[in-house]
Parts: C-alpha cells; sequence; structure tokens
C-alpha cells in the first residue's frame, strides 16, 4: 500500500521537529547544496538571502545582480514547504529546458537527496521523476518551462526577463496562465537579471515600484519588489594590489556610494574593475549597482547595444543647452497604420546633438508640425523616409507628405527624402557607425533612447538563434526614424557621410 498522506512523524522525528523544526532552524540544518566551486556544503543563507528572507510578502519580484543565490534559496523553501506542508502544490517555471532540468537535479532532487535518512524515511519520494518529485504527504514540486493547469500555493518564475525578451508568447503565457495558478494569500516568487526596459518582467517591476512609493500596506495580490545590487554579496571583492582604478570608475564608484547610502572597500572596487574587464557592456546589466542602471543596458540581440555602452561611457549622454541661433532638423519615421516618430538634431561644432524624440499614432501631419513649431525652435529640415515621395497616407490627408508639405508652403529645399536603401541592414550599419559621435539630452530623448537600447534582432526559439531582420514592435518606429539620419544627413549639403568629433558639449 501507498504510505498515508497523513501519516504523522514518529516520536523520535517529531522529537527533531518539535525542538528544531521551525524554518529557520531547517534551513541552516537540513539542507546540503552545491557552492559555486561544485562542493557540496551545508546551505547557510548569505546576507542577501536572509534580507529576503526577513522582508516576504506573498506576492515577491526580484531584480538582482548574478549569483547571489536566489534560485537556490527559493528552491529550498518550495522542498522545506512541500516536506514539512501537507498538500502543497509547487511549480518552478525556467526560461528553457536545459536550466530546468538543472534546476530540478541540481537544486531540488539534489537537496532532498542529501536529507537526513530519518527525514527521508518519514517523507519517502513516492513520484521521483524527469521534473516532478512527489511525497507522501500529498504535497509535489514540478519544474518546467510552463505550467497552467491547476493551482499553486508556491510558485518560481525563474529569469522572468529572458523569457520576456526572447519569446514574448511564452512571457504571455505565463502571465495570464502561470501566474494566475497563485490563488490570493499564496506564495509567488518572480526573479530575473534585468534585460532591458520592454516587456511583462519590465512592466511588473514599474509597477512594483510605483506601489512600493504609496506608503498604504501590500495587499495579498500585489507584488512586492526586492533589488539586489553586486556589493550585496560579500564574496565579490579581490586582492586590490596593483589593481588601477581609473579616475572615472573613481567616480562612478563615489556616486554608487552616494546614492546607495554604502561603502565599497578597495577590495569590492579591485574585484568591480576585473570584472568589467571581462565582462565589458554587459556589466551594469548582470551586476548593477541600482535598479536603474539594472534596466538601462543595452541587452543581447540589440543592434546598437556597443554603441551605445560607448557613448554611455564616454559621457555623451547628459543635459545639452538648445543652440537657439541653429536650425533644429527633424528624422522621421512615416507611420501608416502605425505611429509616427521624430527625431530633434541641431549641429553644433560638429557635434550631432539631439535634444528631443516625439511619436504618436493616430495623429495628421498638421499634429507633428503642431509639435515642431511649438518647440520655439529654429526650424530646420525635416528629411523623411523613401515613400514620402509617392505613399498616399492617410495622416497627410491622403496625399504623399512631400505633396502635403508643399501645401503647408514648407520651402522644397527643406524636405529632403532619403533615398530607399536596398538592405535594411545597410541602414543599421550607417546607424551604428555615426552613433559614437552623437550626443543626447536624456530628458528630451528619454523615449529614444530606450529605443536605441531595445531596438533588437527577432529571436527564432525553435533554432535558439538571433535571426538577421529587426523586430518590429514598439521600439522599432524612433530606432527607424534614427536611420534616417544616418542615412540621410549628408544630403542636406553636409557632403559627408560621418561628422567629425570637434569636442566635448
Amino acid at each position: 500500500m501507498p504510505p498515508d498522506a497523513d501519516r504523522p512523524f514518529s516520536p523520535e522525528a517529531q522529537e527533531l521537529v518539535t525542538l528544531y523544526g521551525d524554518r529557520e532552524w531547517r534551513l541552516c540544518n537540513l539542507y546540503w547544496i552545491l557552492d559555486k566551486q561544485g562542493h557540496k556544503v551545508r546551505f547557510v543563507p548569505n546576507l542577501a538571502q536572509q534580507r529576503l528572507l526577513a522582508n516576504l510578502h506573498f506576492l515577491n519580484i526580484i531584480v538582482k545582480a548574478r549569483q547571489l543565490g536566489f534560485s537556490t534559496l527559493i528552491q529550498l523553501l518550495i522542498l522545506d514547504t512541500c516536506l514539512f506542508t501537507a498538500n502543497v502544490q509547487a511549480g518552478v517555471v525556467a526560461h528553457d529546458l536545459e536550466s530546468a532540468q538543472a534546476i530540478f537535479e541540481l537544486k531540488i532532487k539534489f537537496a532532498y537527496d542529501s536529507l537526513p535518512d530519518w527525514l527521508k524515511e518519514q517523507r519517502p519520494a513516492i513520484n521521483d521523476r524527469a521534473g516532478e518529485l512527489a511525497f507522501s504527504n500529498g504535497s509535489r514540486t514540478r519544474v518546467a518551462t510552463s505550467l497552467r493547469s491547476g493551482t499553486t500555493q508556491v510558485l518560481h518564475v525563474s529569469e522572468y526577463g529572458k523569457i520576456c525578451k526572447k519569446n514574448p508568447d511564452r512571457a504571455k503565457e505565463v502571465k495570464t496562465g502561470t501566474l494566475q495558478t497563485l490563488a490570493a494569500g499564496q506564495f509567488g516568487f518572480v526573479e530575473s537579471t534585468a534585460e532591458g526596459r520592454s516587456g511583462e518582467f519590465f512592466e511588473m517591476v514599474k509597477t512594483a515600484r510605483e506601489r512600493a512609493d504609496d506608503p498604504a500596506p501590500l495587499r495579498e495580490m500585489e507584488w512586492k519588489l526586492h533589488f539586489f545590487a553586486w556589493f550585496d554579496d560579500l564574496d565579490y571583492t579581490a586582492d586590490p594590489e596593483g589593481v588601477v582604478i581609473p579616475s572615472e570608475k573613481t567616480a562612478y564608484f563615489d556616486r554608487v556610494e552616494a546614492s546607495t547610502r554604502t561603502t565599497l572597500s578597495p577590495g569590492q572596487r579591485a574585484w568591480y574593475v576585473l570584472k568589467e574587464r571581462e565582462l565589458k557592456q554587459d556589466m551594469k546589466q548582470e551586476y548593477p549597482s541600482t535598479i536603474d542602471e539594472a534596466f538601462e543596458q543595452s541587452i543581447e540581440g540589440a543592434y546598437f547595444r556597443n554603441q551605445m555602452a560607448q557613448i554611455r561611457h564616454a559621457g555623451q549622454i547628459r543635459r545639452i543647452p538648445v543652440a537657439l541661433s541653429v536650425p533644429v532638423h527633424t528624422f522621421w519615421d512615416l507611420g501608416h497604420r502605425d505611429r509616427m516618430a521624430l527625431w530633434f538634431m541641431q549641429e553644433v561644432a560638429g557635434q550631432p546633438r539631439f535634444l528631443k524624440t516625439y511619436q504618436q499614432s493616430g495623429e495628421g501631419f498638421a499634429h507633428f508640425l503642431n509639435i515642431i513649431n511649438a518647440t520655439g525652435w529654429l526650424r530646420g529640415k525635416f528629411y523623411l523616409p523613401h515613400d514620402a515621395e509617392h505613399q498616399h497616407l492617410t495622416a497627410a490627408g491622403g496625399k504623399a507628405a512631400v505633396d502635403y508639405f508643399r501645401e503647408m508652403n514648407v520651402p522644397s529645399s527643406d524636405v529632403i527624402v532619403v533615398p530607399r536603401t536596398p538592405l535594411k541592414q545597410n541602414s543599421i550599419e550607417a546607424a551604428r557607425n555615426i552613433l559614437p559621435q552623437c550626443w543626447f539630452d536624456p530628458e528630451g530623448c528619454a523615449e529614444g533612447l530606450v529605443a536605441l537600447d531595445t531596438y533588437t534582432k527577432v529571436w527564432d526559439d525553435k533554432q535558439g538563434i538571433w535571426r538577421e531582420e529587426p523586430k518590429h514592435d514598439e521600439f522599432s518606429h524612433l530606432a527607424d526614424a534614427f536611420q534616417q539620419f544616418a542615412m540621410g544627413w549628408k544630403l542636406g549639403g553636409r557632403g559627408r557621410n560621418r561628422l567629425p568629433s570637434t569636442g566635448r558639449v
């Protein structure tokens, strides 16, 4: 006969449970894990894990640096809950099959197999198959890439940011299916490193941040935000002897200390510098110091990730004063059924300085002309895509864009149509080439900077590769408008493809 689901612990075991049976004791004494070096060690929560345990809510969303051990902690919480509470249904969703298998084998099953014999005798695994562990008390945990059916009392979605970035359809399935298996008052964990400023994970974090500013207590159905920086792990330190800290990096560390009210030791600073040499532009995404920093980085698959990292490192995103006597040119992406997008740029001292972006859907050209005129800036030239000469646009009252501007008394010399490029890759490459010479106002160009950061290739989930074609989404319009600048700037009497750099703003 199968073990009775309600069978009590034996007297000897019950004495142990009564004496030492609180969760904190169990976490520090019952469970064994594999550490970062692959050694079997008894689990003891580190400082970051202790902080999470002390601040748990029912629903918890975690933005964190890499390798802080939260996935391990959450798996042990799930296993502990299943062992010591009857009829718990727990689930773990990983971003791919390989990760799901690793979580199950190396974190859950390894921890269960390493338990004391007396406990395994009292809570035998009655079903031990790939991705699922069920116990004699009616509790079980499953690990998969998607969970939809049934209800769960404990749920963990691992690396949700990666799911959202690479597979938006599956991210939506997690949102509308997996997360809906949690009833109010149950425990949920969504954790990930950041993957750009788009997708369901970013939206969850944004909502949780806004809610954190509200002093009212969180409800059971609201997500609580937890952020953990790289310096929350005290193991991230190195011998500082011989490690040169550049002056710009010293200034960065000083800003981090001021904004986070922490103190970085010489060893921590040395570790960061050494790790950044290895990761380069991926450093802030993988090991952020602040939550804003986590999401500001360009992401894997983004066309301009290297160039955006370069201009950030060079300090070319900063407040830009408008030179009122210098014309401000606009670069357009013409929406048909989509939104229309503009970049505003003026050249000062040989530098292309971007002051503002604007995009809107469902509006005609008159609306955009009003936006341009309302700035009060000296109006420059309009750089339009190739279809402005022949495509009849609803926004232009059924006319071609050039005909509309002619009727609005815009001089024909001020309307420049950028020829069609035979390959999309050509305009992308032109944008890559000119981006390092550009300067951006962070407030006026906020939407545009997000678009340049987030303009990505299409992910092929079946082959597991990025295809060489841009993804058409809410970010592609401003990215295409920037490419009008990259391809068209030489046509406005400039006579050159690139603009010389002649100093700083």
